[in-house]
């Protein structure tokens, strides 16, 4: 697949990571039927928005968000299903 310029320039201005996964994703791309101009708009819109995945990240975790969280602290003592299994 012949990518555009806009999207060729992008990728030259990206990390070597994310130029080597966008390369791949161009070839999926063409596999899969889509427009060279299609596939230039995708890779440029997922490096220009930093959109580009990680490799390694395989989900969230908590760690990813700027979100603060208290810590729930586990109730102490013995626990029994009451009339839950009667």
């Amino acid at each position: 697949m012949k990518l555009f310029a806009k999207a060729l320039e992008a990728m030259n201005n990206a990390s070597a990571q994310d130029s080597a996964y966008c390369a791949n994703l161009a070839k999926r791309f063409e596999a899969m039927g889509i427009s060279s101009a299609q596939a230039s708009d995708a890779i440029c819109t997922l490096i220009e928005k930093e959109a580009v995945p990680q490799v390694g990240v395989w989900a969230a975790t908590p760690s990813m968000f700027n979100i603060k969280t208290e810590a729930a602290s586990a109730p102490q003592g013995d626990y029994e299903l009451q009339g839950a299994l009667s």
